[in-house]
């Protein structure tokens, strides 16, 4: 005895994944045992022409109209006890990029560099995209070397699409900057005025020739390079601002920036077991 019910599946839609606006195309599905029905349907700007079955296949031929970029085909199978749909995406030009690979920073006066892709697919061909001071000397398609003229001193972007017989998809673009990234300020973010040593570092960055430091807020800061040490006993205010710039031959980063409280009154454990500030307590404020 044979038990016929709901279709468990349908099979792999046969047709083109690609399609140019005013163009058709047919695709073919191959039929599923115990269906007894085929119907298609579509999404985006696609009319359904005509559809038939023979021995193999369920077939359909569609029209892809004048505003055609993007949608589906769908078919579903059914019988008396219910349907099976599976749908298959149909596009007119390649998908966007994936993330270019490549140095997004310090690329002042940086000669063969190279920024990449991974392959997109229905792509035929990659439209790279450079700043008016940059010269692309070579260009394989998924991947282009490029040198930085000295006039690139700030920042500006490499894009890339990918191109087929039907026309360009979306850029994606990277951000390059001449100058190196933003440093990173670790170190204490609360202290006391009486603090005079309180020392802050920042990590080593690509393509930075030296490092220059600033505070606000009346304190003193003693610079060495990728540390600094901050003396907060002529502090004004009950905060301070440390900045930290990174610098090459094209000029300084964005600042690295680390807000910090300064307590104008309190005093650390430290120098409140002091000898001198104990004895001073007891002369002063312990009654005798």
């Amino acid at each position: 005895m044979t038990i016929t019910g709901v279709p468990f599946h349908s099979n792999a839609v046969i047709g083109p994944s690609f399609a140019c606006a005013n163009s058709s195309a047919t695709y073919t599905m191959p039929l599923v045992n115990g269906a007894t029905t085929y119907s298609w349907t579509t999404t985006g700007d696609i009319t359904l022409v005509t559809s038939s079955l023979n021995s193999i296949n369920s077939i359909a031929s569609f029209n892809f109209g004048p505003s055609w970029t993007s949608g589906t085909i769908s078919i579903t199978v059914s019988n008396t006890c219910g349907s099976y749909s599976r749908t298959f995406t149909v596009r007119s030009v390649p998908d966007q990029p994936g993330a270019i690979s490549g140095p997004g920073y310090a690329v002042c006066g940086l000669t063969n560099v190279t920024y990449s892709i991974s392959s997109v697919i229905g792509a035929t061909s990659y439209n790279w995209s450079v700043p008016s001071d940059v010269t692309i000397v070579s260009n394989s398609g998924t991947s282009i070397v490029v040198n930085f003229n000295p006039e690139f001193t700030t920042t500006g972007n490499i894009c890339v699409n990918a191109v087929s017989n039907c026309g360009s998809g979306v850029q994606r673009c990277l951000a390059v900057t001449a100058r190196p990234a933003i440093p990173i300020i670790t170190g204490l973010n609360a202290v006391c005025k009486s603090q005079s040593v309180v020392p802050y570092s920042i990590a080593a960055i690509a393509g930075a020739s030296s490092y220059t430091w600033s505070i606000t807020g009346g304190s003193l800061i003693s610079p060495t390079g990728l540390t600094a040490n901050v003396n907060y006993t002529s502090a004004t205010n009950s905060t301070a601002t440390i900045r930290a710039n990174a610098v090459n031959a094209c000029g300084a980063s964005q600042p690295g920036i680390l807000n910090v409280s300064v307590s104008l009154f309190c005093r650390t454990a430290s120098e409140l077991n002091d000898p001198l500030f104990t004895s001073y307590l007891s002369a002063n404020l312990i009654p005798q």
